[in-house]
């Protein structure tokens, strides 16, 4: 017997039946296949770029320590740091320029005129001074043989007077240490020898009653023929004159002398005689050898040039101390 109802053959989809139909639905899907990962992917990316920055274990501030009165005995408590001495360590390192920790140390002539020799602002710690409670000049010993205990001074011979105290003299060496309370000069660098033969140097001071005045010169060498203890730093003529002693004499940015007068040369006091006037081993002294007569220049001491006397003047041009 024959089915009334025959079964039919299941009908596929038009889109089945037709493959371009089949190719436009597969590329439909993969468009809203990729337009959901792109905004997925910049929802990401926005999210990323507006969530703060994650702390770094370095960078995670500790916690902090504050001990207190009731903590029990035995515990430690750390040192709170000594600011100042961070500040003197940072301003050490900081190199400063000769010519501005050159200062002006008032004299005062027989005619009654002042006039201004020089001298050089050195770190205190040199003379066994807290930088805290002052600052320190090396000059001359006769630059302030006249002028009284307490001679002024004045930094680059401009501005604010300071007053000072003569603390160490040593006329052999022709040096003198002034202490300036309170005041926190500038403070140059000594050098711990002085350099060869024919090196360019720089004199630095106030000549004939000038302001500040720098003359490029050259080191000649050392010589015995000196107003002081011997050696002496011999300089090219020219470099120094009147108001010049005292006064630095620098290469290359260091303190390698002190400007003193002139013999058969001009000359200067070397920076080791200042580091051995500086130690202990030398003792304050008001002694006033033959040389430093009032009323003339100094005679030589041991180590004078050929046919001079000792306690006899120096022949003209003098520059070594005030007439």
């Amino acid at each position: 017997m024959s089915n009334p109802h025959p079964r039919r053959p299941k009908q596929r989809p038009k889109w089945q039946k037709d493959p371009r139909v089949s190719f436009f639905r597969s590329r439909q899907l993969l468009d809203r296949i990729g337009t959901f990962l792109l905004g997925f992917g910049t929802l990401a990316i926005i999210q990323a770029v507006m969530r703060p920055p994650a702390e770094s274990p370095s960078s995670r501030s500790s916690p902090s320590f504050q001990p207190s009165e009731e903590l029990p005995s035995g515990w430690y408590s750390p040192p709170a740091p000594d600011e100042q001495a961070q500040n003197r360590q940072s301003t050490q390192q900081q190199p400063v320029d000769v010519a501005d920790a050159t200062v002006c140390v008032k004299g005062t002539l027989p005619n009654g005129s002042e006039v201004c020799a020089s001298g050089v602002s050195i770190d205190p710690t040199l003379a066994g001074i807290d930088p805290d409670e002052g600052s320190v000049v090396v000059t001359n010993f006769h630059v302030v043989l006249n002028t009284g205990n307490e001679p002024p001074i004045q930094l680059g011979g401009q501005g604010e007077w300071h007053s000072s105290e003569v603390i160490k003299r040593s006329p052999e060496m022709d040096l003198a240490l002034l202490y300036i309370p309170d005041a926190k000069l500038p403070a140059a660098t000594l050098a711990e020898t002085s350099p060869e033969a024919q090196r360019p140097v720089r004199a630095i001071g106030f000549p004939n009653n000038q302001p500040l005045t720098i003359r490029d010169s050259t080191l000649l060498g050392k010589i015995q023929e000196c107003l002081a203890t011997p050696p002496c730093l011999a300089l090219k003529q020219g470099t120094i004159t009147h108001g010049n002693s005292g006064g630095p004499l620098e290469a290359d940015g260091l303190v390698i002398g002190i400007n003193q007068g002139e013999t058969i040369e001009e000359i200067a006091i070397p920076v080791e005689q200042v580091h051995h006037f500086l130690s202990d081993e030398v003792e304050d002294s008001d002694l006033i050898p033959p040389q430093y007569n009032p009323g003339m220049p100094p005679g030589m001491p041991p180590g004078m040039p050929p046919g001079m006397q000792r306690g006899r003047p120096f022949p003209p041009p003098y520059r070594g101390y005030p007439p």
